[in-house]
């Protein structure tokens, strides 16, 4: 038969009535036999009383009997049959899901349905010939993209290269998606033609061998085409169950042709390849999904017209849901009419308000569920259109994107819990760009970016322009996002994972923090690249990555600073093929470099200031130094590849990069390397240049005297400063975390404090952290926690030159140099473990931690001293400018040397704002040891001496 068309409802009611029909023959069997009993041969005598006797228990005993095995065969074909035509019918229901995941639908789902059945094997052999041309013409499209990817390829130099690959690449995976799903639409199709037909065939078969042997014109399964009710007809046993005389039948179970269903469905009678394309949003489109959907449809999942199409976002209130109606009616499928007609939130009534938070809050959990953007283009449009409500346009004074008032009255009538509540705490910190302006026309863009989902505003003489105001992800997104990715390609993040070693969780848990970690479509689709690459990292460092942000810089320092953990030694292949790639395309070379360097000093400053928060010790301790040293000595190579990089760039574009190691490292101390570059210059073709040695070392005390201060380094540590400012400490606790098992304790003390769960933790952290008490709690950043070590470094590499000594400046820190061809270069930090930890000694019990036995005694010796005004004259004096102008107060010079010699702690004597001793002014601090030094008479050391002394009994 080329047409199926079943009524389930009706089938359900046949089903009833034979299960009555069995009920009435059981009772008529009970009621003869009870009759028969009563025929006792002393009521009943004679010959003709035997015979009814005998004819009347036959009848009970066997042919009823017989009739009623029959009725449930009759009545167990129904039922076989029922349960194959609600897989069926829920079987094509999913067929949407193959446009949505690519994923075959289950055909075992026996769930109870209603409506009807639908199969028309000559419109799905159409449909089938169509998808198979979607398939086809996918493919060619492919195909020409490869072509032009070859073309491309042959045209590139060393020197120029074509960034195609991030344009090519999503074509080709979208239209081999295209046809993968197309064929498995069609198998889909197919199979469901012949579940449909056999069940057709087998109910008529079985029914027929079923009917009841006694029925003179036995039961036909054909009258189902042509009545509305099935008669058993004339027979003794039918006339005999009065109780059940027929069996009516709806002749909507019958196979009659319905050929408008297609007609109303379509609207046309041709489909190609070019109706599954895109378009934007702001105009009536048939996309692949409303067009599988139809198809779906024609093939059976319909409903004979009376699905509600809303139905998904009712909300059960009939006023709610009435305007709900409304609204698409005037507005448009995608509510695009809203935009289009400029309305804004404040104007609609309390019933509209309602309805288009039902509709956005489960289109944009549409959205959230979804990886690709065809799958739920109809979503994005209606949750842009419906946002835009709420936005601000035009000349509009507030700096927002979306009007505070506005988005504050919206969030009140979404669900607390959904997703799109949370997506609208994002949307609240959504600025407008330097021109504070958003045009007033334009359309707001919903996007899907891998893991992430972008909010931008389109303008509307450009569709491609699309200024991001926003971006969203979340774990549980990334999460799922990594479980697609790894489905559709097994073992595509294996090289990540063998990199990540997690405190807590699964490498798949601690890969979707990192993903989450991204503010940007810019970050998502570079964190995409990288962590899907191979120790090669090919084409992760290539072509322009727009701005990366400061966590996305954060994830690559820790990533180079995993590269170079011992177990990836002696040679270290890995660290240098990632070092070459990200210097390997010299048009945005410079991004890169910046990127990984400002990355590799914040993955160094993670670790300071867990070390500065936690005291370790034992092999947690080794651990966590030799953590510190080998990202203390990346920071410092980055910083020289930043370096000569910029120096260089002045002469033109430096060109074929490569870095090598000379000998061993080990990422300790004392490090070189060869790094070679060409420059190429405008007019003067390429200078094809040449091996340049660079050798890094930390350096400290009169072997530092005369190293320079580059002007780049110092413009890179502005940029670390103000990349710090911008990455929250729990990402930093978080990222160390995922890479260093080993440490973390400390970060975690702060992260505590700043979410007020500290405890006795909450003493530790205001001992090293006193400036966290002055930062709103949720605004914590590695800068404000590090504030300290921040503002000391370009101040003394700046005043080395007044002070004479960077040993003297600097104190505590150590500097870092590196040597190009012999010239030298520096900065100072606070990174070395154990001067970090004299000076929370020191910090901590004034200078008698310095005296080791003699504390008491060598405090009490300063204590004494200070206290003469002579000291704090001279001290004033020496710090005055202009000869007039005293540059401290007289508190100041008195609360600093109390810190010198008691410490920041001792409640009988106040340090003032100074919570360390490295809080001191530079020039305050070297005027007070000036000081003290100069009127020490005993036999004690000079302070900074003793400082520097304890420092070594530390490490020894």
């Amino acid at each position: 038969m080329s047409r199926i068309k079943w009524n389930l409802d009706q089938l359900e009611e046949v089903r009833q009535q034979h299960e009555e029909a069995m009920s009435s023959t059981e009772q008529v069997i009970e009621n003869g036999k009870a009759d028969l009993a009563s025929m006792t041969k002393e009521v009943w005598v004679g010959e003709d009383a035997n015979i009814a006797r005998n004819q009347l228990s036959d009848l009970l005993n066997k042919e009823m009997v017989e009739t009623w095995k029959e009725l449930d065969a009759c009545n167990s074909a129904i039922q076989k049959a029922q349960k194959t035509a609600y897989e069926s019918k829920n079987f094509c229901n999913g067929f949407p899901q193959i446009f949505y995941s690519g994923s075959m639908p289950s055909d075992g789902d026996q769930g109870a349905c209603s409506g009807e059945l639908l199969c028309d094997s000559g419109n799905s052999e159409e449909l089938k010939s169509f998808m198979d041309a979607a398939g086809k013409d996918a493919l060619n499209v492919k195909s020409k993209v490869e072509s032009a990817e070859s073309l491309l390829a042959e045209l590139e130099t060393d020197v120029a290269k074509f960034d195609y690959s991030s344009y090519t690449d999503p074509i080709k995976t979208q239209t081999q998606k295209v046809a993968d799903r197309a064929e498995t639409y069609n198998n889909a199709v197919s199979k469901y033609v012949v579940k449909t037909t056999e069940m057709d065939n087998d109910l008529a078969r079985e029914l027929l061998d079923a009917t009841p042997s006694m029925v003179p014109n036995p039961f036909d399964p054909s009258c189902l085409l042509q009545a509305d009710s099935v008669h058993m007809k004339d027979g003794d046993v039918i006339n005999f169950l009065d109780a059940s005389k027929s069996i009516q039948v709806s002749n909507t179970l019958s196979m009659s042709q319905d050929p408008s269903a297609i007609n109303t469905v379509y609207k046309k009678s041709n489909y190609t390849a070019t109706n599954l394309a895109y378009t934007s949003s702001n105009s009536t489109v048939t996309n692949l999904k409303s067009v599988t959907n139809a198809k779906s449809y024609a093939a059976g999942a319909g409903n004979g017209g009376a699905t509600d199409p809303y139905a998904q976002y009712k909300t059960g209130i009939s006023e709610i849901d009435k305007r709900i109606d409304e609204l698409f009616e005037e507005y448009g499928d995608d509510l695009n009419g809203l935009a289009e007609q400029g309305v804004i939130w404040e104007d609609c009534d309390e019933t509209t308000k309602k309805a288009l938070a039902a509709i956005y809050d489960v289109s944009i959990e549409n959205v959230d569920q979804s990886f690709d953007n065809s799958e739920c283009e109809q979503d994005r449009a209606r949750v842009g259109n419906i946002l835009h409500t709420v936005a601000d346009f035009g000349g509009c004074d507030v700096p927002e994107v979306f009007n505070p008032e506005r988005i504050a009255d919206f969030e009140t009538y979404l669900k607390k819990d959904g997703v799109g509540f949370e997506i609208v705490q994002t949307l609240k910190e959504a600025q407008k760009g330097g021109g504070n302006n958003v045009p007033a026309f334009s359309y707001l863009d919903v996007s899907i970016v891998d893991a992430g989902i972008s909010f931008g505003f389109r303008d509307p003489d450009n569709a491609d322009d699309v200024e991001e105001s926003a971006f969203y992800t979340s774990e549980d997104r990334a999460l799922r996002y990594i479980k697609k990715c790894e489905g559709e390609k097994s073992g595509c993040f294996e090289h990540e994972y063998s990199l990540l070693d997690p405190q807590e969780g699964t490498p798949q848990e601690a890969l979707a923090k990192q993903y989450a970690m991204a503010k940007s479509s810019d970050d998502m689709t570079f964190l995409d690249r990288l962590f899907k690459s191979d120790e090669s990292y090919k084409d992760v460092f290539s072509g322009d990555p727009g701005e990366l942000s400061s966590n996305v810089k954060l994830i690559l320092g820790n990533h180079a600073n995993i590269l170079a953990a011992d177990s990836n030694g002696p040679d270290y292949k890995e660290y240098f093929d990632f070092c070459n790639a990200v210097i390997s395309d010299p048009v945005y070379a410079d991004k890169y470099i910046e990127s990984v360097a400002v990355g590799s000093g914040l993955a160094a400053d993670s670790i300071i200031e867990d070390v500065w928060a936690k005291d370790y010790s034992g092999d947690a301790e080794q651990a966590v130094i030799k953590e510190l040293n080998k990202a203390n000595n990346n920071e410092l190579l980055w910083n020289s590849i930043y370096g000569i990089y910029k120096e260089k760039s002045k002469d033109g574009m430096v060109c074929n990069m490569k870095i090598d190691p000379n000998g061993g490292v080990d990422f300790q101390n004392g490090d070189s390397f060869t790094f070679s570059w060409s420059i190429l210059s405008t007019g003067n073709g390429a200078d094809l240049g040449s091996d340049h040695k660079v050798v890094i070392n930390a350096l400290n005390g009169e072997s530092a005297t005369n190293w320079i201060c580059g002007a780049e380094i110092e413009k890179l540590e502005r940029l670390k400063e103000e990349a710090a400012k911008d990455v929250a400490i729990d990402t930093a606790c978080s990222l160390l975390g995922i890479y260093c098992k080993e440490a973390g304790e400390g970060l975690k003390l702060i992260v505590d404090f700043s979410k007020d769960q500290a405890g006795t933790a909450k003493d530790q952290a205001l001992d090293a952290y006193g400036n966290i008490g002055k930062t709103e709690k949720s605004q914590v950043t590695l800068f404000n926690a590090l504030d300290g070590l921040f503002s000391k470094i370009t101040g003394y590499n700046t005043q080395k030159d007044l002070f004479g000594k960077i040993s003297d400046t600097a104190l505590a820190d150590t500097v870092m140099a590196y040597q190009c061809d012999g010239k030298p270069y520096y900065y100072t930090k606070l990174n070395d473990y154990y001067r970090i930890k004299a000076l929370k000694d020191w910090d901590k019990d004034g200078c008698s931690a310095l005296y080791g036995t003699d504390g008491d005694k060598a405090e009490a010796y300063w204590g004494g001293l200070i206290e003469n005004d002579e000291i704090v004259d001279n001290i004033r004096k020496n710090t005055t400018s202009l000869w007039i102008i005293h540059n401290y107060t007289d508190e100041e010079i008195k609360a600093a040397l109390n810190a010198i010699v008691y410490g920041c702690n001792d409640p009988n004597h106040s340090s003032g704002d100074y919570k360390s001793v490295r809080d001191i002014p530079t020039e305050l601090r070297i005027a007070c040891i000036d000081q003290l030094n100069i009127n020490n008479d005993s036999n004690y050391g000079n302070v900074d001496e003793e400082y520097s002394s304890h420092v070594d009994d530390l490490e020894d």
